[in-house]
């Protein structure tokens, strides 16, 4: 991909700000190499084109909601969003696929979580939320619980906390810092 890391931002900042023409600009700089990611990851020409397509539509909606984190990171940003994608499609074809009924007669179906898995769950969100709450700086409190738990927008979050919207990934990165020390200390045997 030929994206330098000032092409990169303009490029992001243009798509954000609703420019077509930066639509297709992506498109041109980077559509040879998505689409030869999607042949290596599919090694079928069709699911290739599917997944090509797929990856701008994904990555144009993921840029416009400013999800983009590290927008000078354009190009890996773009690689991961394509491996992802793969790797989505093929689990989603794996369940997809009938499987002969006399092959594995009393199997329990493995997507189903068991006893244990739902009793494990409970319990880490029971803690995740806890730690929430113990969490010293209420506004930690409040852009990981509506970032991760409510599953807000950042540009509502940022109006709402009044976060200038370039620093609202540093303030929520900080604050997954202080939740993470949290945790450990509370995974800690003894």
């Amino acid at each position: 991909m030929t994206l330098d890391t000032a092409a990169a931002v303009d490029l992001v900042q243009r798509i954000s700000d609703g420019d077509t023409s930066a639509d297709a600009e992506l498109v041109e700089r980077c559509g040879k190499v998505l689409r030869f990611l999607a042949r290596r990851c599919t090694r079928n020409e069709a699911d290739a084109e599917d997944l090509y397509q797929e990856t701008l539509i994904v990555a144009l909606e993921k840029i416009r909601r400013h999800e983009v984190r590290e927008p000078e990171r354009l190009a890996g940003f773009l690689r991961a969003l394509v491996k992802n994608l793969s790797v989505q499609r093929y689990r989603r074809r794996s369940y997809d696929v009938e499987k002969p009924s006399d092959a594995l007669p009393d199997a329990p179906d493995e997507r189903q979580p068991n006893a244990l898995g739902h009793l494990l769950h409970r319990e880490r969100s029971l803690l995740t939320r806890r730690l929430l709450t113990e969490l010293k700086v209420s506004r930690d409190r409040e852009v990981l619980s509506r970032f991760y738990i409510a599953e807000e927008s950042s540009p509502r979050i940022c109006q709402d906390l009044d976060i200038e919207p370039e620093h609202f990934y540093r303030v929520l990165h900080r604050a997954r810092q202080r939740y993470r020390l949290l945790w450990e200390e509370h995974a800690e045997p003894g």
